[in-house]
């Protein structure tokens, strides 16, 4: 009885576990699969960032131009030839969003509230007394984005 107590109680007979051999083999698999699938991953979220802050870009500068081209017209015409009284050009900046003024700027600024990401998003649009934007900059998540009319060049910030 005592030599039947020294015996190992196992499920499956002759089985010891895995040798480190064994193991060695299927960690190097793991880690050469990670390796080829790493960069077509990181290729795709760097896609996505990209496609991210164009999408902001276009969401911004288009309600900008909705707003500018309303202000011009039936919506705010005393703000508007307020603002370009003085200069044919009115530059609006992502610190203009918090405007909710009667001017042209409260009127912009209500009308891209929505979206202006707040997670350090930086912008400056140049409105032209014609209700066109002439300029566009923005930058955001390490890209800057320039053009006009959704021409947009998508640049990566060093």
């Amino acid at each position: 009885m005592r030599d039947g107590m020294k015996k190992k109680i196992s499920f499956c007979e002759g089985n010891e576990g895995f040798s480190l051999v064994e193991l060695i083999v299927v960690f190097a698999i793991i880690a050469a699969l990670v390796g080829v699938l790493a960069p077509s991953v990181l290729g795709q979220m760097e896609k996505a960032r990209r496609v991210a802050v164009w999408d902001t870009a276009n969401n911004i500068y288009t309600s900008a131009q909705y707003a500018i081209v309303n202000a011009g017209t039936e919506q705010d015409t005393s703000g508007y030839a307020a603002a370009f009284a003085t200069s044919d050009t009115v530059t609006f900046t992502e610190a203009d969003v918090s405007s909710t003024g009667n001017d042209l700027q409260g009127y912009i600024g209500k009308a891209i509230s929505g979206s202006v990401p707040t997670d350090g998003c930086t912008f400056t649009i140049v409105f032209h007394k014609s209700s066109k934007i002439s300029s566009f900059q923005l930058i955001y998540k390490g890209y800057k984005v320039t053009g006009i009319n959704t021409n947009f060049t998508i640049t990566k910030v060093p």
